[in-house]
């Protein structure tokens, strides 16, 4: 993912703009001196969570070209990732700050539960096309 965001900086004329981040959620950002207390505007993440019992009926596309690190996670409901990265953006949003979250086909209402849980404010689920909330915002207090 990081290597295609990468690729798309230079095809807009943006790479010398952005720095690039390889983390596990925000453990780079608290390890390194330049971010050390950085703070920001908007968090975005597309997350793994596809729980591993499902490899069976994923569509043979996804399964042959994306990695399995980027779609499964062991928990059996799929948010374990949602509930670390939730847990740890707070401290890391500026007030007023969005964390917005791609979801699984049925997690909208679970991952709106984290987000209250953690504190988040303002939080709405944004629907794909066929009317299936597939985008959970939430705003950091």
């Amino acid at each position: 993912a990081l290597e295609v965001a990468k690729i798309n900086a230079r095809k807009l004329g943006v790479a010398d703009r952005i720095q690039f981040v390889h983390s596990d959620i925000f453990a780079t950002l608290e390890n390194t001196p330049l971010f050390q207390g950085a703070k920001f505007d908007i968090v975005v993440s597309n997350p793994p969570y596809i729980p591993a019992k499902e490899k069976q009926n994923l569509q043979r596309e996804v399964a042959l070209y994306e990695p399995e690190l980027a779609l499964f996670v062991e928990d059996e409901e799929g948010v374990s990732f949602y509930r670390k990265l939730a847990a740890q953006a707070g401290k890391h949003l500026n007030p007023g700050g969005l964390i917005a979250v791609e979801v699984g086909f049925s997690q909208a209402e679970l991952v709106v539960k984290v987000f209250v849980e953690s504190g988040f404010a303002d939080i709405c689920t944004i629907n794909d096309l066929s009317g299936i909330g597939r985008v959970v915002v939430g705003r950091q207090r």
